[in-house]
């Protein structure tokens, strides 16, 4: 037993002080902690949504990809520019809708590949389910489109 004046080697405070500061700072860290943590979990989740506009320099980077694949002298060539238009729209989550039709016809084809005669193709690009950009060509070689097909 301890007697008065003796100590038992633990602190003891007097319940008033509890209310004074010590008991009030814990439950303050205690509170930064949930904030914390609770922003940590907001930051965490949030997604960053597409684009919902198209910018000036969208335009004009499709407007010129386009015009490549136009402006293609040869079938490989349109590959190319086919690859790097596909690319870009990935890239930048931009969708597009292809159609193939006969050279001066209104029916969409269904396989234009394997079309016997000449086709005219369009594509339609789309930002947010807006369409921004819709471009016809008659293609160097008709196995490219497959290229922008298998995307759509």
């Amino acid at each position: 037993m301890d007697g008065p004046g003796k100590s038992s080697g633990r602190s003891e405070r007097p319940l008033s002080d509890l209310s004074s500061g010590g008991y009030a700072e814990s439950m303050s860290c205690v509170r930064l902690k949930y904030v914390l943590i609770l922003g940590l979990a907001f930051v965490c989740s949030c997604r960053s949504e597409p684009k919902q506009h198209v910018s000036h320099s969208d335009r004009d980077t499709i407007e010129t990809m386009t015009e490549h694949v136009r402006r293609a002298p040869d079938g490989p060539s349109e590959a190319e520019a086919l690859r790097r238009l596909h690319d870009w729209a990935a890239d930048e989550k931009v969708t597009y809708d292809f159609k193939a039709y006969p050279l001066g016809g209104r029916v969409p084809i269904e396989h234009p590949s394997a079309y016997s005669g000449p086709v005219e193709a369009e594509l339609t690009f789309y930002r947010a389910m807006q369409p921004f950009h819709t471009f016809r060509w008659v293609p160097r070689d008709k196995r490219n489109l497959g290229i922008m097909a298998a995307g759509a």
